[in-house]
């Protein structure tokens, strides 16, 4: 069971957690998501875990192959061309799918609220003693060093020569970036999602710095982090360590959607 739990119980479905919950007494509603389902089960196995620790086994679920969707459109188009007892599995397989699928989908939104909430609280737990600004500042930008190691001072290019290669360096780990010379623009990708804009619109390191603030604040969010963590010199404003200042800077910054 402890093997299984720090596995996060892949690739077992909802319906066999939903099992295993009811046996073990979790109290916990079968109309619950996944998530309460997987994360119930993984604090009854391991009742001394931190929410840190909990995450990272939770994150382990993010890893099941994706639900294939391929072509069941067109299964479902030719349901009434099927035997009626073929056309009753397939609408049962077409149901078990989508219903895998919008499992994993509430499953990713409510690990992503989970993330950040308990970084936040772990990060302000380790803050909170601190007496000064300043003191506050440095811790604050010691946990983004650690995090994001690799790309930690990288600054940002503002001239319009710089390459492809250079523009890897700013980036998270991760995410992808194209300079798309025929279609003149940047454009950068992280989980299978993607944002671009035109160098002829907009100018060659402005697009870039566009796509980047987005690709930035997409990572720091999913990782507990605001904007103003970001550990590139020159693209977003840099956290004080003062509260109501802090709260103004994240009111002024401009991301594309």
């Amino acid at each position: 069971m402890k093997v299984a739990a720090r596995n996060a119980f892949r690739p077992a479905t909802k319906v066999v957690l939903q099992k295993l919950v009811k046996h073990l007494r979790l109290g916990v509603a079968s109309s619950a998501s996944l998530f309460v389902h997987l994360k119930a089960l993984i604090a009854h196995i391991f009742p001394e875990l931190n929410d840190l620790d909990t995450q990272e086994i939770l994150r382990l679920r993010t890893n099941v192959p994706e639900v294939n969707r391929h072509g069941l459109h067109n299964v479902s188009e030719a349901l009434d061309l099927l035997h009626p007892s073929d056309s009753k599995d397939a609408v049962e397989e077409l149901d078990r799918v989508d219903g895998d699928a919008d499992n994993m989908d509430d499953f990713q939104k409510e690990l992503k609220n989970y993330v950040q909430k308990t970084t936040k609280r772990a990060l302000r737990a380790r803050i909170d003693g601190l007496g000064t600004i300043t003191a506050r500042r440095d811790k604050s930008l010691d946990e983004v060093r650690k995090h994001y190691h690799s790309c930690w001072g990288v600054a940002l290019p503002k001239d319009d020569k710089f390459d492809e290669a250079t523009a890897k360096r700013c980036l998270p780990p991760g995410a992808y970036v194209y300079r798309q010379v025929e279609h003149t623009r940047w454009a950068v990708s992280h989980s299978a999602t993607t944002r671009s804009r035109s160098w002829a619109l907009h100018g060659y390191a402005e697009s870039f710095e566009m796509v980047l603030k987005w690709l930035w604040r997409r990572v720091l969010e999913k990782d507990g982090f605001d904007m103003i963590d970001c550990p590139l010199t020159g693209l977003l404003p840099a956290r004080t360590g003062n509260e109501k200042r802090d709260e103004v800077l994240l009111s002024t910054i401009e991301v594309i959607p």
